[in-house]
């Protein structure tokens, strides 16, 4: 016969709820004729992987995020984002645990689970034209921080992102847009590179490039100067990063020097059989097998 999964529970044709723990402090109801999991979170072996986006050290959180990024533009994508088992989505209902928010672009040529290779309940993203902070953006994210502990904030900025070509644009071309949408594109453009020297040497596609960076590192200093995030950062629990997203490439480029030449030391010494590792610090299902006992035990069949 075989041996019973620890972190499955095989449910009969009738309703039944999981009691509370201590440990754990929430209930989970099925419904009837379900067969779903019920894990407690002791029993979830994150650490079987060798990245692991849910991590608590906010470097670890990133360089898993990026390991994610070079899997997607080297074709070289997870199951996770085919394959969702149901055991993870009944898992999720009761409560999300990710490390990682996102503030991106609403473009939809950027979807951010797909381009980091994550899956269900791995990314708290949050998507608005122009990856502009407002009060909606912002309290999104600061829930993320305050009440999701997550440990990474990446607020990233794309190629060829129509909201700043219309922040590059003169007052009088806006002037016949709905109101709400010309407040947007005014918060934008206040955020835009106004560097005289040198700019009009660029053309149009560099000028934008710059203005996009420029975007994104602005909105990452906004966030960063909130009393409440700033104490976060100090205190090594969060990291707050400006980034862009060359669509070409696929590639996520962070644009702190600091950050991106440690990130891309840590890259490069990651063994490539490890890079194209299928699912950093998720739970998989493959051949009958749970992923938290992936290779040790097969499940009830």
């Amino acid at each position: 016969g075989h041996t019973r999964c620890p972190c499955l529970v095989l449910l009969a044709p009738s309703t039944r709820t999981r009691p509370r723990n201590r440990s754990w402090g929430e209930t989970m109801s099925i419904h009837p004729t379900v067969v779903e999991v019920a894990p407690q979170p002791q029993a979830i072996r994150r650490d079987t992987f060798a990245f692991n986006i849910h991590a608590e050290e906010p470097t670890e959180v990133l360089l898993a995020l990026l390991l994610g990024n070079e899997r997607f533009a080297t074709n070289l994508l997870s199951k996770r984002q085919r394959q969702v088992p149901s055991y993870r989505r009944q898992q999720l209902i009761p409560s999300q645990h990710p490390k990682v928010a996102v503030l991106g672009c609403a473009d939809s040529r950027v979807p951010v689970e797909i381009i980091f290779d994550q899956a269900l309940g791995d990314i708290f993203t949050t998507r608005v034209a122009g990856n502009a902070l407002g009060v909606t953006t912002q309290g999104s994210l600061e829930y993320a921080v305050l009440h999701l502990n997550v440990r990474v904030v990446l607020i990233m900025g794309h190629e060829n992102c129509g909201a700043i070509k219309a922040a590059m644009m003169p007052p009088e071309a806006l002037a016949s847009e709905p109101p709400v949408l010309k407040e947007l594109i005014g918060k934008i453009t206040t955020t835009l590179s106004h560097t005289p020297r040198g700019e009009n040497m660029l053309n149009d596609e560099e000028r934008l490039k710059m203005n996009v960076q420029a975007n994104a590192k602005a909105q990452a200093e906004e966030f960063r100067a909130l009393p409440h995030i700033k104490e976060r950062i100090h205190g090594n629990e969060l990291e707050v990063v400006p980034a862009y997203y060359d669509m070409g490439l696929g590639k996520v480029i962070l644009l702190e020097e600091v950050v991106a030449e440690s990130m891309t030391k840590r890259i490069a010494g990651v063994p490539k059989a490890q890079r194209d590792s299928l699912a950093p610090g998720a739970i998989q299902q493959s051949g009958g097998m749970c992923g938290c006992c992936m290779g040790k035990k097969k499940l009830i069949g």
